[in-house]
């Protein structure tokens, strides 16, 4: 601290200056208060002794220079709570010289507060006590103070430590006594007092409110009303509400009503409230039962006041408008682009596609196209530009009618696997045809083909022929654009009759007459057999090889992406997304069937599906209609080749719950070994898949084998001439191998292995 000192000069002239020391701030619970002014004698002197300095305290800064009315009892002044202005002299006792300093006592009164107590009533869950609770019977309602809460006495009176969140669980059962510290931010001065955190049977006459309802919901806001049954009067009214997206907690005070309107709130998602009454200081009901609500989501469960609906249709008498009886096309997709942006695709399989408005000032650009095979039968040239929608419109629907140009029929054939095979166990396909023409077929034939591994159990079309390989069903009457479906159940041996990582392949044919497009009258599905498998998962048809010189650039893959809700309660919406690979063309997309009513669109290589109120009940209330899927068509772009893979991955909402990531489905395009002869026999390998050592049983001499990797390079080679024998593979990389077994004369059998 810098001292200036004054020179007295000829006994009559004054030289003065002045500094400022730091104020005493003293805190009591009493007025007046003492101070002990003498404490600062050490930050008046500095570095100077006391010995060559006398110090007095006056009142005034006249009175220090002049060295007149000193305090006289300075270890113990007495001052009135608020601020004082004390001037200390500094004289030296040997030339003559002084100097001047002043500081200001400043008293306060601790904040005046109580303890308090705060009880939960029910003694069988577990205590969550809200520590905002207890902070106006502290403080009597004073708002201005600083409330916080300590495990232990010394961190409150540190103010160190604090519990940061209002929600606490005592670490003492059935009662804990907190420390509160009370500051008056204006002063600085704090109090310490006790909250007491017990569980208890409470008093029945304060209960809980009851009959929460939800009115005027909109994106952000919602107004919350609630009865209350007591018959003793309450204070106040506290609202507890908990975001189910984020786990956000927040509380609200309700002063003298039995209604709030909450606002602020985030779009598109829901909530669970609870109310409880607070009937005296420090004395509350139970928290009410929760209510849970969502707000208006016209994002993920079509809650939209206005909507777009685009309807193609067959117009059979081509007059430009849908009459009675004219059915919608299915074989299109509609396309729209929203201010200009960019150009979104939606399947057009049931001939409608609802898009959602939430916002009326967006202004639209409407398209429908008809699907490459079926171009040359139809047309259509109807399209709309600067579309808008008014407020309070409702929907509004585009119309889009198709024109015949030829005659033709056309009847297809899809067959999707439900869920994996495991051993021991039944599994199921869908068998899905459906007229693709407006005409009526009357009659066809389906023939499913099973893998031989499996048996079939139970086939859910009544008229169907049991054959050695599957059954035949003669079908009548497939009225114009008629999907019918028909369930195929069938048991999976037991290992070793089958072992994980086998393929079963099913098939199913369509022979309907005439057909115009014979490409879609076959389909198959392969499905690896597995020990356990998630309900939620992805596959293609082919299984995870394609025989690349089976598959030209006019082929698809078929994709099915399985959902199942496994949780305790029904889902309202779910939405799938899944982003294509780079190696799959976006634009040759098309959906062939769902489970259940759809919305799709594509933006770019984003495919997103909506099933708005599904409503989808959980596997334990039932397992059979808990579970949907989607089933689609896609081509890869063109110039695949062997050794190539394309991974897929989906993803799955329930509600508003995280995603569920599906398994990665790789398909990889591989070339068969030119092989003379494929005979099956009874010869046994396993275990399949293996780590170290593989077996081979046969009825038959085994003469040697050969193991090769699948670009057809051979790996290795061993002599046998037996029966029975053990093969090494511990040192092959994991992966899939064919194998080559070869007899005495000559034949051949071909067996595929995996190592792991």
């Amino acid at each position: 601290m810098k001292k200036i000192y004054l020179l007295l000069l000829l006994s009559f002239s004054v030289l003065q200056a002045q500094t400022t020391l730091d104020n005493i701030n003293i805190c009591s619970n009493n007025s007046p208060v003492s101070v002990n002014l003498t404490t600062k004698n050490a930050e008046i002197l500095g570095a100077n002794s006391p010995n060559d300095y006398t110090i007095s305290f006056h009142l005034s800064n006249v009175d220090a220079l002049a060295n007149l009315s000193p305090i006289n009892n300075p270890t113990s002044f007495i001052v009135s709570f608020g601020s004082t202005t004390i001037f200390a002299r500094s004289s030296n006792n040997t030339n003559s010289t002084f100097y001047i300093e002043s500081f200001t006592v400043f008293a306060g009164a601790n904040p005046i507060i109580n303890n308090a107590t705060l009880i939960w009533c029910d003694p069988t869950a577990l205590p969550i006590f809200n520590l905002e609770d207890a902070s106006q019977q502290i403080t009597n309602g004073i708002s201005n103070l600083i409330v916080t809460f300590h495990e232990t006495e010394s961190d409150a009176i540190m103010g160190v430590n604090q519990i940061t969140s209002s929600f606490y669980s005592p670490v003492v059962p059935l009662t804990q006594i907190l420390s509160v510290r009370v500051t008056d931010p204006n002063t600085d001065c704090f109090s310490i007092t006790t909250l007491t955190l017990t569980t208890n049977n409470c008093d029945t006459s304060c209960t809980a409110p009851d009959q929460l309802t939800a009115a005027n919901i909109s994106d952000t806001s919602v107004q919350l009303n609630w009865s209350l049954t007591t018959n003793s009067s309450f204070i106040y009214h506290e609202i507890l509400i908990q975001s189910l997206e984020n786990n956000m907690t927040s509380t609200f005070v309700v002063q003298g009503n039995t209604s709030f309107i909450l606002t602020g709130l985030i779009p598109n998602s829901c909530y669970t409230t609870s109310v409880k009454t607070v009937c005296d200081v420090g004395f509350s009901s139970t928290w009410s039962e929760p209510f849970s609500f969502c707000l208006m989501d016209c994002t993920n469960n079509a809650q939209c006041a206005e909507q777009i609906i685009l309807n193609a249709f067959l117009d059979t008498n081509a007059n430009g408008v849908k009459d009675s009886g004219e059915p919608n096309f299915i074989h299109g997709s509609f396309t729209y682009q929203v201010n200009s942006g960019d150009v979104i695709s939606a399947n057009g399989s049931s001939g409608t596609h609802s898009i959602l408005v939430p916002d009326v000032t967006n202004s639209y650009t409407l398209n429908f196209q008809i699907n490459p095979e079926y171009s040359s039968y139809f047309s259509t040239s109807t399209s709309y530009t600067n579309i808008s929608v008014a407020a309070g419109s409702g929907s509004t629907t585009y119309y889009f009618p198709v024109t015949s140009q030829q005659n033709f029929s056309d009847v297809q054939v899809n067959v999707i696997g439900n869920n994996q095979p495991r051993p021991g166990f039944t599994y199921s396909n869908t068998i899905i045809y459906k007229n693709n023409s407006y005409q009526s077929v009357p009659s066809g034939t389906i023939t499913f083909t099973k893998d031989p591994a499996v048996t079939i159990t139970n086939i859910s079309q009544s008229g169907a022929t049991p054959t050695a390989s599957g059954f035949t069903f003669d079908y009548t009457n497939l009225a114009p654009f008629e999907t019918r479906q028909i369930l195929v159940t069938m048991q999976v041996p037991v290992i070793p009759t089958v072992n994980l990582g086998d393929i079963l392949t099913n098939s199913v044919t369509i022979t309907p007459s005439p057909d115009t497009i014979p490409s879609n009258n076959e389909s198959s599905v392969s499905q690896v057999v597995v020990g356990s498998y998630d309900p939620n998962d992805k596959m293609e048809s082919r299984g995870p090889e394609i025989d690349i010189d089976t598959f030209t650039t006019n082929d698809y893959l078929y994709y099915t992406i399985r959902f199942e809700n496994t949780g305790t309660a029904s889902a309202e919406f779910i939405r799938i997304e899944d982003t294509l690979h780079a190696d799959l063309n976006p634009a040759t997309f098309e959906m062939i069937h769902a489970s259940h009513t759809y919305n799709v669109t594509r933006n770019g290589n984003e495919l997103v599906w909506h099933f708005f109120d599904i409503d989808l009940p959980p596997t334990i209330e039932d397992p059979i209609l808990s579970q949907g899927y989607v089933h689609f068509r896609i081509k890869p772009n063109s110039g695949f080749a062997v050794g190539d893979i394309i991974p897929n991955t989906a993803e799955i909402y329930f509600d508003y719950n995280p995603a569920i990531i599906t398994n990665t489905f790789e398909t990889e395009f591989v070339e068969t070994l030119s092989i003379s002869d494929y005979v099956v026999s009874d010869l046994l390998i396993y275990p399949n898949p293996a780590s170290d050592i593989l077996y081979f049983n046969s009825n038959n001499t085994i003469k040697d084998i050969t193991v090769y990797d699948l670009l057809g390079n051979e790996i290795l080679l061993k002599k046998v001439n037996k029966n029975q024998m053990d093969l090494d593979v511990a040192n092959l990389s994991k992966g899939i191998y064919i194998i080559k077994i070869i007899n005495p004369d000559n034949t051949e059998h071909i067996r595929k292995f995996i190592k792991k």
